[in-house]
């Protein structure tokens, strides 16, 4: 497709290319009335490939009946005229999230175990309330989730997502979906559900916590499917041994392989996170992360970026022995000084006085 920066179209000003997908081009445009957007299009080669107009079709459809402070925001959906050629161009303008990718910040650095749970909590507002607009999104990954720049997570990317009317696009015996997250079911041919949104959304949180893919780098291969489908992901304890054990037995029951042994909804699962964060301890929300693996950059053009070096744990300093015997001198000497102690010493005197009293007047007794 011929590269659209610098073009007019419509009332869209379109400037340079900001991202690519598998079957969109994304550019940072102009709008009258909408400000900065991300202007998604359709490459014209792809719109008579296989259902991928129908995909993007239904993109536009979804986002435009979802209102969601963690959801995308989608503009305006149509075809323009191309200026120079003779085709429509389809296109979906949604709102502009200048704050980077989950992935993005997986690659530069670790993440906090609270920052990491707050953003599942965003996610997965985002996807209880898609699903009680009968929308499952099923493509669920960190470049799939963006940041605001008051740091909320937000939802994007639901060009496959399935409603009622849409249940698949693909044909017997395919699946459409990122591998690496698809739920088991997914590849059994089970019709995607809200659970299996839960399974892919509990495995970025497992991922971003231990900087690893449980299941290895492969997108699409016979053997990760065998992985995904028979292997037990590694405790998350057993990858980071100081994490709450709660917050480990929620993710963990979401990443179970039978969808009926998931919690019941997202809802329920947002709600077990949400009261596992309030029962930590504040020595909790400084776990020291795992390096990131090199399974993170499967899908990046570029070189991983130089980590930043951890904080350094704080450390209570402690008094040596003379500074102890010194603070139990002061402390026994600031004890002589209170209101007690005086009366203390005072009955001590009045009682020393009474039997000498009466020792004299024995003495005296007896000599006569």
């Amino acid at each position: 497709m011929q590269n659209l920066s610098n073009l007019q179209l419509g009332e869209y000003h379109l400037a340079e290319q900001i991202g690519q997908g598998g079957m969109a081009v994304v550019y940072k445009a102009e709008h009258p009335q909408f400000g900065t957007t991300a202007f998604k299009v359709l490459p014209s080669m792809l719109i008579h490939v296989g259902e991928l107009l129908t995909r993007f079709l239904n993109e536009a459809d979804a986002v435009r009946i979802l209102h969601h402070p963690h959801i995308v925001q989608s503009y305006e959906t149509g075809a323009v005229p191309h200026p120079q050629l003779d085709e429509e161009v389809y296109f979906i303008a949604l709102e502009y999230i200048e704050n980077g990718s989950l992935l993005e910040r997986m690659i530069a650095s670790s993440l906090a175990v609270e920052d990491v749970i707050k953003m599942g909590i965003d996610i997965g507002y985002a996807l209880e309330y898609a699903h009680s607009k009968g929308i499952i999104h099923r493509d669920i990954k960190p470049s799939n989730i963006l940041f605001r720049n008051n740091g909320q997570a937000v939802l994007a990317d639901f060009g496959i997502a399935s409603t009622a009317q849409y249940i698949r696009l693909t044909k017997t015996g395919n699946v459409t979906g990122t591998i690496a997250y698809m739920a088991p079911e997914i590849m059994q041919e089970v019709p995607a559900s809200p659970r299996s949104d839960l399974y892919s959304l509990a495995l970025v949180l497992y991922e971003t916590l231990t900087n690893s893919r449980p299941f290895g780098t492969d997108t699409a291969s016979p053997q990760l499917v065998q992985k995904i489908l028979q292997e037990r992901i590694p405790p998350l304890q057993d990858v980071i041994p100081d994490i709450s054990p709660t917050i480990a037995h929620v993710i963990e029951q979401a990443l179970a392989k039978q969808p009926s042994q998931r919690q019941t909804s997202v809802g329920e699962f947002v709600s077990q996170l949400q009261h596992a964060l309030q029962r930590r301890t504040p020595s909790q929300f400084t776990i020291p992360l795992p390096e990131p693996s090199e399974d993170l950059l499967v899908d990046q053009f570029t070189k991983p970026q130089q980590r930043k070096p951890k904080a350094k744990p704080i450390e209570v300093n402690r008094p040596n022995a003379a500074a102890s015997s010194t603070l139990g001198i002061q402390a026994s000497n600031d004890l002589a000084s209170s209101p007690r102690a005086k009366f203390t010493t005072t009955l001590q005197f009045v009682l020393i006085a009474v039997v000498t009293f009466f020792l004299v007047l024995g003495i005296f007794f007896i000599f006569q």
